[in-house]
C-alpha cells in the first residue's frame, strides 16, 4: 500500500494520538504499592495525568454530576489542569489516589474514583471518592469500583482506616458505601465543606466482598 507522505515526511500526530503517548509516560513513570492499573468486570481503571484535564473538567463541570458537592464543580480548564496537579501529586507521594475510569475497550472516561489521604477527628485517614457521569449512574458501576478502591487502600502499606463522607439527603452514595464495605459511624460525623456529612468507615480487618456485576444501585458522589 502506498503512503500519502513524501520520503522523509513524517505523518503530523493527532491530538489524541499525543496526549495517549502522554498518558502511557505518565504512567510508566508511576510506581505504586500495588498494581497502578486495574479492571473489573466492566470497568478499567488508571490513575489520573495531565493530558486528562479535559475529561475531568467535563465531568466536574456537570451540574448533575457534583449535585450533592456543588464545592467541587470546575468552571475552566485552568482549575481542572489545577485540580489533577494535586491527584498526581498525591500519588507521586503516596503511591494511591484517585483512579480514572473507562470502559474495557473505550479511552471516555466516565467517573473518578479512589483514595485521597486527609485527617479526621486528627487522625489520617483515606478518604473515599466515587463519583461517575449521569448517564451511566444506574448500573451498579459505582459500586464496582468503589469496592476495588477500598480492597487496594486496605491493601496499603500505610494501614489507614478509609472513611467516607457522604451528605445526609445522597442516599444512592450511601447505599454504594454501604454495598463497598463501609458501616454507618455517626459518632463521626462531621461538617464538609458543602454542609454536614455523614460519616462511613471500613471496620478493621474487614475486607469488602466482590460486587456482583447487575445493577440496583444509582451511584453518585
Amino acid at each position: 500500500m502506498s503512503s500519502s507522505h513524501g520520503p522523509g515526511c513524517a505523518r503530523r500526530r493527532s491530538v489524541a494520538e499525543t496526549a495517549a503517548d502522554a498518558r502511557r509516560e505518565s504512567l510508566e513513570s508511576m510506581t505504586t504499592a500495588g498494581s497502578c492499573t486495574w479492571t473489573t468486570g466492566r470497568l478499567a481503571a488508571r490513575p489520573p495525568v495531565p493530558a486528562d484535564a479535559l475529561a475531568v473538567l467535563a465531568l466536574h463541570s456537570d451540574p448533575a454530576a457534583v449535585a450533592h458537592n456543588p464545592g467541587d464543580r470546575l468552571s475552566d480548564l485552568r482549575q481542572a489542569e489545577d485540580l489533577l496537579q494535586r491527584w498526581v501529586r498525591h500519588w507521586q507521594e503516596h503511591h494511591i489516589g484517585y483512579w480514572l475510569l473507562t470502559g474495557h475497550d473505550d479511552e471516555h472516561v466516565v467517573g473518578v474514583c479512589g483514595v485521597k489521604r486527609t485527617t479526621l477527628l486528627d487522625r489520617p485517614v483515606w478518604n473515599l471518592l466515587y463519583r461517575l457521569e449521569p448517564s451511566v449512574r444506574g448500573r451498579g458501576l459505582a459500586t464496582e469500583a468503589a469496592t476495588a478502591a477500598v480492597t487496594r487502600a486496605r491493601r496499603h502499606p500505610s494501614g489507614l482506616p478509609v472513611v467516607a463522607r457522604v451528605r445526609p439527603a445522597n442516599h444512592a452514595s450511601a447505599r454504594v458505601a454501604l454495598a463497598a464495605g463501609l458501616q454507618r459511624s455517626p459518632w463521626l460525623d462531621t461538617a464538609g465543606e458543602d454542609g454536614p456529612d455523614d460519616l462511613y468507615l471500613v471496620p478493621p480487618g474487614r475486607e469488602p466482598s466482590a460486587p456482583s456485576s447487575g445493577g440496583g444501585d444509582r451511584p453518585t458522589s
